[in-house]
Formats: C-alpha cells, sequence, structure tokens
C-alpha cells in the first residue's frame, strides 16, 4: 500500500446511512440508504455542539427534523415538524403547532415506543438553555453557535402546552426567531431515548449515537 493510499484511508470518515421506510418507492436512496466519504472526522453527531463542519453540513438533516426549515427560493421559513405556527402581538411569544405523524428511527441501539410529541421539543431546547438539565453539562456542555447568538438570554421558557403544542417564551422580540428554529443546528432529540441514556448512566451517548427523526439513520460509521 503506498503512502497516498494510507493518507486517504486515515483522513476519510465512511459513515453508512440508512432510510426510514418509503412506501412509494422500493428503489429510493430512502430505502436502499448511502454511504457518505467525507474528510475527516466529526467530533460528534449532535449538531448543537457544533458550529460547523461535518456534523452540521452533511449530516444533520439527514439524520433530524427541526421545527421549521427555509425555503429554498424565498429563505423564508416553512413548516417541517411545525405544521403552523403563531406569533403574539407583542413578539415575544412562538406557539407551534407539531404533525401528530412523525416518528423517530428505529436503531440498534433504541427502539422508540412512541412517535414524537412536544415533550421532545421542549427537551432539546432545555437542554441548550437550562445550565441544570441533566443533559446540559453532557459532552462539555458548549452549545457554541446557540452561545454566539445569546439563545440562552433570548429563550426565558420552552413549554408543552399539549401533547402536540409548544410555546417558546423570549426575552425581547427577535425578528430572526423564526429562521434561527430553521438552521440545521436547531435538532429535535427524543426525550425518552434520553431517559433511557439517564436509566442506562450512559447520558453521552446521546451525542455519538444518534436517534432523530429525519429521513435517514446511522447505520455504521468508520473512521
Amino acid at each position: 500500500m503506498s503512502a497516498l493510499s494510507r493518507l486517504l484511508i486515515a483522513s476519510v470518515t465512511i459513515l453508512l446511512l440508512a432510510g426510514c421506510e418509503d412506501p412509494f418507492s422500493d428503489n429510493s436512496a430512502r430505502n436502499r440508504g448511502f454511504i457518505y466519504c467525507g474528510p475527516g472526522q466529526p467530533n460528534t453527531f449532535n449538531p448543537q455542539l457544533t458550529d460547523g463542519g461535518l456534523t452540521a453540513d452533511a449530516l444533520s438533516s439527514q439524520l433530524f427534523d427541526r421545527l421549521l426549515q427555509l425555503d429554498p427560493n424565498t429563505y423564508q421559513p416553512k413548516p417541517m415538524l411545525a405544521q403552523s405556527w403563531e406569533v403574539s402581538p407583542d413578539g415575544k411569544e412562538y406557539t407551534f403547532n407539531l404533525r401528530k405523524s412523525a416518528t423517530f428511527q428505529v436503531t440498534d441501539w433504541f427502539i422508540p415506543h412512541r412517535g414524537l410529541t412536544a415533550e421532545d421539543v421542549v427537551f432539546s431546547f432545555e437542554r441548550l438553555i437550562d445550565p441544570d438539565h441533566p443533559f446540559h453539562k453532557v459532552s462539555g456542555g458548549e452549545y457554541p453557535w446557540f452561545d454566539s447568538m445569546d439563545f440562552r438570554g433570548l429563550v426565558d421558557n420552552v413549554a408543552a402546552i399539549g401533547k402536540y403544542q409548544v410555546r417558546f417564551t423570549l426575552s425581547r422580540p427577535d425578528v430572526s426567531f423564526l429562521s434561527t428554529l430553521a438552521t440545521t443546528y436547531a435538532v429535535v432529540h427524543s426525550a425518552e431515548y434520553a431517559k433511557h441514556l439517564l436509566t442506562s448512566g450512559t447520558p453521552g451517548r446521546i451525542d455519538t449515537h444518534p436517534v432523530g427523526s429525519g429521513a435517514f439513520y446511522l447505520d455504521e460509521y468508520q473512521p
């Protein structure tokens, strides 16, 4: 084996992403999955912990869903996990109505027993803003992209006001808030999976063994 070959193998990360079932096409990429080869190695599979790079740019949108996504033509927020939303007249309360059909992935390390609800959204964002949250300090407790925009100072509270309804209360009006929730960093994790990890004493696996609701799940990782 040449020195160049050894260098290439050492420098490339190989990720096998398997597709969640798509009833419309047996030959679709979602059913067959795909192998993604990227330069370097991700230090986490949780985009909340990054401010760019392989995790946020290449993996986040495959593994995880967000409340909103950006329209590629208008760059305006549009529904993803949230099918609709309302903003209070003072611009400080955002209420999101969730899709009732979203489900989390079945992986070798976790089998979910319920679909995605408001509980999962609350868990995902309380981890970012509450220093006393049991997962806040997991994996170092730093959320560089959110910290750079003072997300903790902006969001006073995240609360489930129904099984499929979530309300964010802000400390001040922010016209960019919807766009913030549409970024690849603002992913939604499974609160059920998190509870399982706490019980088993392995909370750090939430960032290394992802369970999302995206079109693909992580099947194998080879550095």
